[in-house]
């Protein structure tokens, strides 16, 4: 892909010429490599609604525990030489499509180890419990505060598990319920300075048919 390409050689430059480079030099080159993954981001977004639409859903029971701990195992790599805690309670089952709540795990867990990265020891906690007609699944961690970059996390997590667009209630943060379903489910986020945050989301038990 170009833009592998483009975040590659930036890479690069940085590595092999940052000795030749001043200080503007060097951030023009980081602004290049952060808008080169958000545009990667952006299209596979884009390619998975098309695939969304495409195929509809296909709605199963997920052991979420188990899809939770496949999508840490695969992001393992991205944790090299770091210190890290993966704590993942139990999770009740749910019914879903199974890729579209694999990629709402692969956003959640994903954002938790980037944002986590300056920390010495950090802790990210996943749990889950059954509340009325509703599981609802939360990923937490130690360091995050809430800010504009959690906007993104949600909005990224609605697309993935209900594709329908959201819609915010109140102020930020507060909740943002998602549409794809008659009834709506939701997806929420709290956190506290040096405290770090929760993002939230929940599913029916079983959708009626």
């Amino acid at each position: 892909m170009p833009l592998r390409a483009i975040d590659g050689f930036s890479q690069q430059v940085l590595k092999h010429y940052a000795d030749k480079l001043d200080d503007e030099g060097k951030r023009y080159l980081n602004v290049v490599r952060d808008n080169t993954k958000k545009m990667g981001q952006l299209i596979d977004d884009i390619l998975a609604f098309s695939r969304m639409g495409r195929l509809g859903m296909s709605v199963l029971e997920v052991k979420m525990e188990e899809l939770a701990h496949a999508v840490f195992e695969d992001l393992k790599p991205s944790l090299a030489g770091r210190e890290l805690t993966m704590e993942i309670k139990p999770l009740p089952l749910c019914h879903g499509d199974l890729s579209m709540l694999r990629q709402v795990w692969v956003n959640l867990l994903a954002n938790a180890i980037k944002f986590t990265r300056h920390k010495e020891a950090a802790l990210v906690e996943v749990g889950g419990h059954t509340e009325g007609a509703e599981n609802i699944y939360y990923v937490k961690d130690n360091v995050r505060a809430l800010t504009c970059s959690m906007r993104e996390v949600i909005r990224r997590v609605s697309a993935f598990a209900w594709g329908r667009g959201i819609r915010g209630d109140g102020d930020w943060p507060g909740h943002r319920k998602a549409y794809h379903h008659p009834a709506w489910r939701r997806v929420w986020a709290e956190g506290k300075v040096d405290e770090g945050a929760t993002i939230y989301f929940a599913l029916p038990i079983k959708e009626n048919t």
